[in-house]
């Protein structure tokens, strides 16, 4: 996994979480134990991202994730379970838009029937029979 931090370093976490190593290409720390854990965690906070595990999945349904991931055109499991979670997330911000837009298009169904109805008044009132508007109408 790549992090970047805002001053613009990379570190790549190796999914073993047993090195790390910066992405400038001439440093390499190797960072084993508790100092791992601390430097995992300032890069976190850093970057602004937390790990997640997910435990006890079945052997079939991890085979069917890979080949989805491989099917969709993923680098590996992980982007694309990341970007499922990441469309998850991001879809009760979808919910809240859609359920703004269903507001406004009650609220514009309302204005053109209020404005239908006016026009039905105006012609009524305004319409000779078998002419049309303004036809012989003083006004």
């Amino acid at each position: 996994m790549l992090l970047t931090t805002p001053y613009g370093r990379s570190y790549y976490l190796r999914s073993d979480r047993s090195k790390l190593f910066t992405g400038n290409g001439v440093k390499r720390a190797i960072i084993f134990g508790k100092n791992m854990v601390k430097e995992k965690k300032r890069v976190e906070r850093i970057a602004g991202m937390k790990e997640i595990r997910i435990r006890y999945i079945e052997k079939d349904k991890l085979a069917r994730l890979d080949e989805l991931a491989r099917k969709n055109g993923y680098k590996s499991r992980n982007a694309f379970l990341l970007a499922v979670l990441n469309q998850v997330a991001e879809s009760g911000e979808v919910f809240e838009l859609d359920m703004k837009y269903r507001q406004l298009s009650e609220i514009m169904l309302r204005a053109l029937q209020a404005n239908s109805e006016a026009l039905t008044t105006f012609n009524a009132h305004f319409v000779l029979e078998g002419g049309e508007a303004g036809e012989g109408a003083d006004i």
